[in-house]
């Protein structure tokens, strides 16, 4: 009963973001990666808590995502706003999507993060954050 099959399929289908510096499958949930990709931006999911009403058939989880570059690339933080900004188009405009893992019931954007810098991944990133009720 979630949506991170729905959410991955929109943003990485979005050729806006391809568009924006994302390569595509640059997009990888948290923990996968021990090192990071140096071919481009890329996006980390992070799957955070989840919460179930009683009585219904829907959760809500919290979803941040994190938007990295690789320093050598580019210390811009420009282009990653402008990916996050995409990211939250997509997401806020997606209802009833439809994933292998269940319904993306709707989506609500809940802020995004200073500039940062990641020293083990050796990138500057920022995270938007969001909250995906699914049934």
């Amino acid at each position: 009963m979630s949506a991170r099959a729905a959410v991955y399929s929109l943003l990485a289908a979005d050729g806006q973001l391809q568009a924006l510096g994302l390569p595509y499958g640059n997009i990888w949930p948290a923990q996968a990666l021990d090192t990071a990709p140096r071919n481009g931006r890329f996006l980390i999911l992070r799957w955070e808590e989840t919460t179930v009403a009683r009585g219904r058939a829907s959760q809500s989880e919290v979803l941040t995502i994190w938007a990295h570059c690789p320093r050598e690339m580019s210390t811009d933080f420009a282009p990653l706003d402008a990916i996050l900004n995409r990211v939250t188009e997509i997401l806020t405009s997606a209802t009833h999507v439809t994933g292998a893992d269940g319904v993306l019931t709707c989506v609500d954007y809940n802020g995004k993060s200073p500039d940062l810098n990641d020293e083990g991944y050796k990138t500057i990133t920022k995270n938007a954050a969001y909250t995906v009720v699914s049934r």
